[in-house]
């Protein structure tokens, strides 16, 4: 019984973590399923987030700010994530902050973990099923097209697209 007050005690610590980063009331252990390091959470404060996959290993990297949309994401903490405010993502983004040298050979390469981090902007959108790769910045209220995989910096007021992503245009204001 001891492993299972431990794993108890764990998702409370996950539950209390994601409530102060959400800013929740109602999450509780049961929205939570711990899988070692990654966090699988569900229908988490009137649909803020829904289905995330976070990997808690480094969970003091991740910097949310508030109205934040998640949707079936996955979210990689290996280095700092910061999420601003108003910031939506349609279904199945991934964030990432850790890749491969790719300057290693063999099983070096497959071990060597290089990260950077990644910053989302104040309003900005990102479309279903699109890539944030490590060390990218979205300035603030721009649009990222469906399926486009970003990796470099962005301007705000952008209208990214593509693989590899790049501004098509500048989003006037109306």
């Amino acid at each position: 019984m001891i492993g299972q007050n431990n794993k108890s005690n764990n998702l409370f610590m996950y539950a209390k973590f994601l409530r102060s980063l959400f800013s929740l009331k109602t999450l509780t252990s049961r929205s939570i399923i711990d899988r070692s390091k990654w966090l699988y959470a569900n229908h988490l404060d009137n649909n803020m987030v829904e289905k995330a996959i976070i990997n808690l290993e480094n969970y003091q990297n991740l910097i949310f700010g508030k109205n934040i949309y998640l949707q079936d994401a996955f979210i990689d903490s290996r280095d700092q994530v910061i999420i601003q405010n108003n910031v939506f993502f349609g279904w199945g983004v991934k964030i990432l902050t850790g890749t491969h040298d790719f300057f290693k050979e063999g099983r070096t390469r497959q071990t060597s973990i290089l990260s950077r981090p990644v910053l989302i902007e104040e309003g900005v959108w990102v479309a279903s099923f699109s890539i944030v790769l490590p060390g990218s910045t979205i300035g603030k209220n721009s649009i990222v097209s469906a399926g486009s995989v970003l990796h470099g910096i962005f301007e705000p007021n952008s209208f990214i697209a593509g693989n590899p992503a790049q501004t098509i245009r500048k989003i006037r204001k109306s």
